[in-house]
């Protein structure tokens, strides 16, 4: 199965959710796949940014 909208949190909204509770949370349910709709502090609007939350999944 695959959510098509998630919002996986990490850095300055961590209190909200992370990236590994969500997607724990997903394969506990059946998930194999999720689509991240990124709402991050900081945002992620520079490569670097996307590169570092590929690197922390």
């Amino acid at each position: 199965m695959v959510d098509p909208h998630v919002h996986l949190r990490d850095w300055n909204l961590h209190e909200k959710d992370t990236l590994y509770h969500g997607l724990k949370t997903a394969a506990a349910a059946g998930f194999s796949h999720v689509f991240d709709m990124p709402n991050t502090d900081p945002p992620l609007t520079s490569a670097a940014a996307v590169q570092r939350r590929l690197a922390e999944r």
